[in-house]
């Protein structure tokens, strides 16, 4: 079954604070952080591995390490990267996202942002 997005913004929450957070920060106050977000669970084989942070056009996505390359298709890449705006920041050394942005039209910002167009 292809991955989707799912409305579960606990579960949401839970697997991407599994997914990022480390050294971790008390899920509280993660929970918190993300209070005026758009938190979507990313859901495969009905179990959430991942979650999509959306906020406007910006857009951030945490999937569990072990379903890293084994999740997306191009409905969730839709949803999820949908606004002609869209723009997210990667962390600094990850080159394989960093890659994946530049091969779906993504342009690196001098402030280390990826925007579309």
């Amino acid at each position: 079954m292809p991955a989707r997005l799912a409305d579960n913004r606990e579960m949401a929450l839970r697997a991407g604070y599994d997914a990022t957070v480390n050294p971790p920060i008390p899920f509280e106050q993660y929970v918190a952080l993300l209070d005026d977000w758009t938190v979507r669970a990313i859901v495969k084989d009905d179990k959430c591995i991942g979650a999509a942070y959306l906020k406007g056009p910006e857009f951030h996505v945490a999937v569990l390490p072990e379903w890293h390359g084994r999740w997306m298709n191009r409905r969730v890449l839709h949803d999820i990267l949908g606004a002609p705006d869209a723009v997210t920041k990667v962390k600094p050394g990850d080159e394989r996202v960093k890659d994946l942005l530049r091969r779906l039209g993504f342009t690196e910002r001098p402030d280390g942002t990826f925007a579309r167009g």
